[in-house]
């Protein structure tokens, strides 16, 4: 146990370091880097697998320092390994990027307070337990391209009501049947709204219209549009050239032009 103890502590003093009162960052792999700032973790480059057990550094972060990781921003990982994301019970918000193909075991196990989560279209396997007790998960997007290889992929996530499929709503369904939820949840076509298209940006969990002067917004819950080709979200401003001071979208919410 003393053993255990000190290997741990080692760990986290190789692989983490605080940068600032509210700043942590470290190493995941051997071109990976991390940090942490105001709840949100970014992650750049590839990261590598790691045992079960929450032994990723930002999850021993959280059990050591009290720090609670509510946002994951991986647009620029390049790839993601076992258990990347397991036990992050605080996280609400997930960006993942657009040109993973892979979604591995365990990825998002103990996921606890995840509502919503959109997989990349390019995404073709998803490994065992990858979505396993994230007992908050109502909905999940999915390409027809996902292939669901593992019964235990969903287990003891059984609040999920949606699938959302991007492509061909009977091809999904086809690949979700060893799931076993197929049957259990509906399978809907996802619209345009879903940011499928260049027209639409997150807003608050939602898609919404894109103003149609091309002006980039910022979006209510804090997270800033970067590419309406993809609807990938990073925090960060925009300069915008010329705008009123408040507009409004479809959905009659508020929205503000950001200047600097």
């Amino acid at each position: 146990m003393i053993f255990i103890k000190f290997f741990v502590l080692i760990f986290v003093v190789m692989f983490t370091r605080q940068v600032s009162a509210n700043v942590y960052s470290g190493t995941c792999g051997e071109e990976c880097s991390w940090s942490v700032s105001d709840g949100t973790l970014k992650i750049i480059g590839t990261i590598q697998n790691y045992g079960d057990g929450g032994k990723t550094p930002w999850r021993i972060l959280e059990r050591d320092n009290g720090v609670k990781i509510k946002n994951i921003d991986a647009s620029e990982v390049t790839g993601l390994g076992k258990c990347s994301f397991e036990d992050l019970a605080h996280v609400t918000g997930v960006v993942l990027p657009r040109d993973i193909t892979n979604i591995p075991p365990e990825a998002f196990r103990f996921c606890a307070s995840l509502e919503n989560l959109e997989l990349p279209e390019n995404i073709s396997s998803v490994g065992y337990a990858a979505f396993t007790k994230m007992y908050n998960l109502k909905s999940i997007t999915i390409p027809d391209s996902a292939v669901f290889n593992y019964s235990d992929v969903f287990e003891e996530t059984s609040g999920i009501t949606t699938v959302y499929c991007k492509g061909d709503i009977e091809t999904c369904r086809a690949n979700l049947e060893i799931t076993g939820i197929a049957d259990s949840v509906t399978i809907l076509t996802a619209p345009e709204t879903q940011c499928n298209g260049a027209n639409y940006y997150w807003s608050g969990n939602a898609c919404n219209k894109r103003p149609t002067d091309g002006r980039m917004i910022d979006c209510a819950d804090g997270w800033y549009v970067t590419n309406f080709d993809t609807c990938a979200i990073v925090k960060k401003r925009y300069t915008l050239p010329e705008a009123d001071a408040a507009t409004s979208n479809d959905n009659e919410n508020t929205i503000e032009w950001i200047f600097e």
